[in-house]
């Protein structure tokens, strides 16, 4: 029996790890396309690239359909995400010198158009075009933001001036809260008033006189507004029983109607 010696700079040992079977290299992941932002550059690229889709598959359907064309008959929806990307931020000089070579660089998903053959003419001249329109309505967009923002401050502005500014208004609700509380207290004692002379004096009045004045003593002050205080007032003015002084008429006489007789 022969044995093989085995170098040592070839024994597969924790001496020798570069000799050691390596972990296969991971495949690249492209990174998940996300949809633009609204209210941004690429936000605007994108509306006007599913107008220009929606168009151009209107194209292709027949007329007599009966069902609204969707961008993504034209041009699927990563794709269209991808070519809006390229409006994300200004670049001056690529589009007047643009290519569907250089579309296809930064739009992956492109090479899968189906509709590739006969549409990449078209794309290139509609990306050119509609590179302007982003510009010029981004600028537009961004002038009324700044028209919206400064009304919204000048809002702010005046209504901290309409916080700061109510002490002459304060005062007068204050003194008209206490000119009320004076007519609602002038009513309670009118109502006290007149049930004590309605009703007398007796034994058992005067507790039941100073519970009622303990019942209108809170009722009244919990009484928010004014103009629930001013309803309160005028309906305890009208509910309070009035001492009316009765007066006898005198007898009425009895008097004998006198006939005139006229002699011949």
């Amino acid at each position: 029996m022969s044995t093989t010696q085995i170098p040592e700079e070839r024994c597969h040992t924790a001496r020798n790890p570069s000799l050691s079977p390596t972990l296969a290299e991971v495949p690249l992941v492209a990174a998940p396309v996300a949809p633009p932002e609204p209210d941004t550059r690429a936000g605007f690229a994108l509306e006007l690239i599913e107008k220009w889709a929606i168009h151009r598959g209107e194209e292709i359907c027949s007329p007599e359909r009966y069902f609204p064309v969707p961008p993504s008959l034209y041009l699927d929806m990563f794709c269209r995400w991808q070519l809006a990307s390229l409006f994300a931020r200004p670049r001056p000089g690529f589009w007047e010198a643009l290519t569907i070579a250089a579309v296809d660089a930064d739009v992956p998903a492109l090479k899968d158009w189906p509709y590739r053959k006969d549409g990449e003419e078209g794309l290139v001249v509609f990306l050119r075009s509609a590179s302007v329109q982003v510009d010029e309505e981004f600028a537009r967009r961004k002038r009324v933001r700044a028209v919206e923002e400064e009304a919204e401050k000048r809002a702010g502005r005046q209504d901290d001036s309409i916080q700061d500014a109510p002490t002459d208004a304060e005062s007068y609700r204050a003194w008209q809260r206490a000119q009320d509380d004076r007519l609602a207290r002038l009513a309670l004692a009118s109502r006290q008033l007149s049930t004590a002379s309605a009703a007398g004096s007796g034994p058992g009045r005067e507790q039941d006189r100073e519970q009622d004045r303990e019942q209108d003593r809170v009722a009244i002050p919990q009484t928010g507004g004014v103009h629930k205080r001013r309803r309160l007032v005028r309906r305890t003015f009208l509910q309070t029983p009035r001492q009316t002084l009765r007066i006898p008429k005198p007898p009425r006489r009895k008097t004998r109607a006198t006939h005139s007789t006229s002699s011949a």
